[in-house]
């Protein structure tokens, strides 16, 4: 469950979070898997909704929303570009394309706000937001004592709040 690169080879964004958090999940897992002591629960909740953070999917399904909402932001942008041309300038409107126009409008600011890096600060930050809300749930963990071994997905956390 790893993925060469996925902070687009950012060094900040792995030296932060192994300063302040790989380091003591690593012991938490290691506590877990000894049997040690119970689980402290807000270090296991923070744990887990990290990994929620940092999972493929969650990186592609935010990246997708983005552009979503860029394209439809540009979209609008353009047309008010056009109106202002037809009003100021009608001799440039006949002379580029509609495609033009939006890369004009985009001038490219959009692609750093799609780069995998950034979107994995802004889901750091949203880990950040949320840690505190939830810091009352209660955690269960689950333990495996067959020989079959835990198989899991691109969506390895269950995030569940009945109420």
């Amino acid at each position: 469950m790893k993925e060469k690169y996925f902070y687009e080879k950012d060094s900040e964004i792995e030296q932060m979070l192994g300063e302040k958090f790989e380091g003591k999940h690593a012991t938490l897992v290691r506590d877990l898997r000894e049997d040690i002591t119970k689980p402290n629960e807000s270090m296991l909740l923070e744990m887990v909704l990290l990994m929620h953070f940092r999972t493929r999917a969650q990186r592609d399904e935010d990246l997708t929303f983005r552009k979503h909402m860029i394209n439809t932001l540009l979209d609008s942008l353009v047309e008010s570009f056009k109106a202002h041309l037809r009003k100021d300038a009608p001799w440039l409107l006949d002379r580029v394309t509609h495609d033009e126009v939006k890369d004009l409008v985009r001038s490219g600011s959009s692609e750093r706000y799609l780069r995998k890096t950034d979107t994995t600060r802004k889901e750091v930050r949203h880990f950040l937001k949320i840690k505190e809300q939830i810091s009352g749930l209660r955690c269960a963990v689950l333990n495996n004592p067959t020989l079959t071994p835990l198989i899991s997905s691109d969506r390895p956390v269950v995030l569940l709040n009945p109420f």
